[in-house]
This record gives structure tokens, sequence and C-alpha cells, in this order.
């Protein structure tokens, strides 16, 4: 919300762990605590993340600029992306955005600059069945040096947008 910010160093590691456990099946809560940068008024805000088991027939899901971390999260892609698979509709997408990094760098540079080369991300996801129906260029930006944490950005960071259709 505009006018508050994060207090506190866990915050990245506990949306992580969030993330980590709603992909897995498990559940758990996780308080964050916001304050309002005019009055220094602390707000806590307690979130619960689950994706439940048997999940079908959705529509859409959208995985935007997270999925570069479940790289180096002890995470089964492989079994993230078929449970995402699975929970589609046939004909329904999967939506992706994340920070690009430079060719041949693949995920490796995914925990120290946050980062996923698109074609690592393309192949593990058509590896389950996913099929590319379109990609997005809005967030392109041809004069990033990928170079840098897409975090702390000296400049736009060039960003990829791919729209997966499960046939």
């Amino acid at each position: 919300e505009a006018g508050f910010v994060q207090r506190g160093s866990d915050f990245e590691s506990d949306i992580m762990v969030t993330l980590e456990e709603a992909v897995t099946g498990s559940e758990r809560t996780v308080s964050l605590q916001r304050v309002d940068r005019r009055t220094g008024e602390a707000r806590t805000q307690t979130l619960k993340v689950r994706i439940p088991p048997g999940v079908h027939d959705l529509d859409l899901i959208t995985f935007l600029f997270y999925y570069h971390d479940t790289t180096y999260m002890s995470v089964d892609r492989a079994q993230m992306d078929s449970k995402m698979f699975a929970a589609l509709k046939p004909g329904g997408f999967l939506v992706i955005a994340d920070h690009s990094a430079l060719p041949g760098q693949g995920t490796s540079v995914s925990h120290t600059l946050h980062r996923i080369e698109e074609s690592a991300l393309r192949q593990e996801l058509e590896g389950v069945g996913f099929r590319v129906v379109a990609e997005g260029n809005f967030w392109r930006n041809p004069s990033d040096t990928h170079d840098f944490p897409s975090f702390k950005p000296d400049m736009p960071v060039d960003n990829f947008v791919l729209k997966f259709e499960k046939p």
C-alpha cells in the first residue's frame, strides 16, 4: 500500500519460505509488520498460503517474478510445474514474468542476480507439456547490462513475459 514500508530483515525469507511451502502443498502462516511512514503506526498483516491438493480446471495461473527464486530453494521444479499443469483446464493459461539473465546463464545467476535465462524457463515448462502461445515485450529493456541484481536496479531491468497454454 502507498505510504507503508516493510519493517524487519526477514520479509524476503518469509515470502520465499511461504512460496516454497505453497508449492509443496503445506500451509504456512506468515505475519508481516508494516509501518505507516506518516504516523509511525505499526500494523500486522497475517497471510495463509496453501495450494490445496486436487485443484483443477483453472482458467489462468499467474507466476510473477518468483520463478527464478525456486531454482535455489528446495523445490522440485519439475513437480511444481507438473502441479501447475494439472491444475489448469485444457486450454488454460500460465502467464510467467521474470527478470532476464544473459543467454547461456540458465539458472546460474538466479540467487546472486535474481534473474533466469528465458530459454531455461521455457525448457522446464515445455518439458511438462506446456506450449508457448504468446510473448510480451512491454517490460523488455535492451539497455540492461544484466550484471546487477534485479532487486537493486542501476537502470530499468530487462524482464520477459511468457504465456503458456495447456493443450
